[in-house]
Parts: structure tokens; C-alpha cells; sequence
């Protein structure tokens, strides 16, 4: 359900990015419309609350940087900053409320606050990490047969295939694998992914292109401290 949430997704964003190209009214309405109905129906059905959540929020970022992006260039920087210091606001309002907000969403998808399990693997993952925290166990050496880490999470989830798991967040999944250095790594991939798609809109103002590389950085950032996406 995961991946027809994440398919869902990129589909709601790509067909939200396509009405801003050029062309006809008729072509957008075409490109955009159709894969937005058709991204909305299988979002619902697949009941991704990772999903959900994570296009809630690059869809927040992408409308905030919209607002930027038609600021005169001037001021886009002082946009910016205004921005970034709402969203701080929204944090501490949320962390003052106890995230309850983020409580409900998860009860209103039917899930338990473990995320179901996925804290007890990040703990474990975390633990496996600091074994070797430097440059890790090495990449996708923990999830092969024999591993006794691997065995002991596929006989407590039953998992008889011994195949398709992992710690359910890129980060930790990483500190695992490459250790601090990949650590390192995947957030600077992000980092630079997102501050020269930032860069990009105060210059150059809001763009089809920029827009698509802000908004997929953003979803997976997001999604990446419950999901693995980018690990193949």
C-alpha cells in the first residue's frame, strides 16, 4: 500500500505542475487533471498515511515558495526567511500541542502511535548502527539470510521470505548500511537538492522545472524518516 501511496503521490504533484506548462488550456486540463482524479482515487484507496502526509506538506512548502517565487526578486530573499521562520512557528505550536494533531491523522488511518512497529525498528536499527558507527555494516549487508540481526526481525514480524524489509526510514536504514559517512551523505543530497532548487526560485521566480525539483526533494525528505525509497 506504501508504494501505490508513493505512485499516487508523484502522480498528484506531476499532474498539480503540469497545469503551469505552456500549451493549451485544453492540454493541461488533459496532463493535469485526468492523473490528479486518477492519483487522488488510488491515494485513498491505498491508505498510506505516509503518503498523505508527506504531499500535505511539500504541497504546504511548494504553495509558500509560489508566494516567493512572484515576490519582486528583490524581496525574495527576505521571503524566504519569512517562510522559514512561519514554519518554525507551526513547529513549536505543534510540539507545544504535543503533536496531537499528527495523533489524529494516525488514528483516523487506523494507526497506533509505534507507526505500526516502525519505532521499535528505528531503536533496533539505531543499536545495530552504533556497532559500527562509522562506515556502517556495509550497504544492504544486515538483510541477508544468516544475519542473525536480519533472522530475529523476520521471525518477529513472520516474515518466511526472508526478503523485502527494512528499518522503514532512509536515515537510519543508511547509519546501518554506510554508517556515519552515508549519514553524511544522503542528508547533504538533500541539502543541496533543495537549496539550489531554492536558489533557483529566487532568481529565476517560480518555474514548472523548479517547482518539480523542490517539490519531489521535499516529499522525499519527508518521507524518508519513515520510508525507504532511495535505496535501490
Amino acid at each position: 500500500k506504501n508504494q501505490v501511496g508513493l505512485m499516487a503521490e508523484i502522480g498528484i504533484l506531476v499532474s498539480i505542475i503540469a497545469v503551469f506548462l505552456k500549451g493549451s488550456a485544453a492540454a493541461r486540463a488533459l496532463y493535469g487533471g485526468v492523473p490528479f482524479l486518477l492519483g487522488a482515487v488510488c491515494l485513498v484507496l491505498s491508505s498510506s498515511a505516509t503518503s498523505v502526509l508527506s504531499l500535505g506538506v511539500t504541497l504546504f512548502v511548494l504553495g509558500g515558495f509560489f508566494v516567493v517565487g512572484i515576490l519582486p526578486r528583490l524581496f525574495r530573499w527576505v521571503g524566504v526567511a519569512g517562510f522559514i521562520g512561519f514554519v518554525g512557528v507551526i513547529g513549536i505550536i505543534l510540539y507545544a500541542m504535543d503533536l496531537q494533531i499528527f495523533k489524529l491523522v494516525l488514528e483516523g488511518f487506523g494507526k497506533s502511535t509505534t507507526l505500526t512497529g516502525r519505532t521499535y525498528l528505528w531503536e533496533a536499527g539505531i543499536e545495530v548502527a552504533k556497532e559500527r558507527p562509522f562506515l556502517g555494516h556495509g550497504y544492504n549487508a544486515v538483510w541477508v539470510p544468516g544475519n542473525p540481526v536480519a533472522e530475529a526481525f523476520w521471525a518477529k514480524f513472520l516474515i518466511e521470505g526472508k526478503s523485502g524489509f527494512n528499518f522503514h526510514s532512509i536515515l537510519i536504514e543508511w547509519f546501518v548500511s554506510l554508517g556515519g559517512a552515508g549519514l553524511v551523505m544522503i542528508c547533504a543530497l538533500f541539502s543541496v537538492v533543495i537549496l539550489g532548487a531554492v536558489r533557483a526560485i529566487v532568481r529565476q521566480g517560480i518555474t514548472p522545472f523548479n517547482a518539480f525539483i523542490l517539490a519531489f526533494a521535499v516529499m522525499f525528505l519527508v518521507r524518508a524518516f519513515v520510508e525507504v525509497d532511495l535505496n535501490g
